[in-house]
């Protein structure tokens, strides 16, 4: 779980999280705002040392895995590679019911969230 601000509310992460079996204390939980990789949250951090082969990690958006749409891709690429599924709740994913779902779990998250606006330069 990412929580923007220490103090913030995260009872509904942690209903939708206990809603999909898991128990608050295999939750982790960082603070910090939206814009920060996952690479750089203490507590993804020790949840990726104590993953193995066969683990399911649950959250209840892709968009807890990063930054941006590329931070997601590296993150969820990661996990595939060590052999770690991810089911994401609100969205639906769930990559241990198909081999090679990185690409279909960012289109699933695209798609949940308009594009930004390009300007053109003149």
């Amino acid at each position: 779980m990412r929580v923007d601000e220490m103090g913030d509310d995260d009872s509904d992460q942690h209903d939708v999280l206990r809603g999909a079996g898991v128990r608050r204390a295999e939750t982790f939980t960082d603070v910090a705002c939206g814009t920060t990789p996952a690479s750089s949250r203490p507590a993804w951090r020790l949840l990726l040392e104590q993953l193995r082969r066969g683990d399911t990690v649950v959250v209840t958006d892709l968009k807890t895995f990063g930054a941006d749409c590329t931070d997601v891709a590296l993150t969820l690429g990661a996990l595939e590679h060590m052999g770690v599924s991810v089911f994401a709740v609100r969205d639906g994913v769930d990559t241990s019911q198909r081999p090679g779902p990185t690409l279909e779990a960012l289109e699933s998250m695209l798609q949940a969230s308009p594009p930004a606006e390009n300007p053109t330069a003149a």
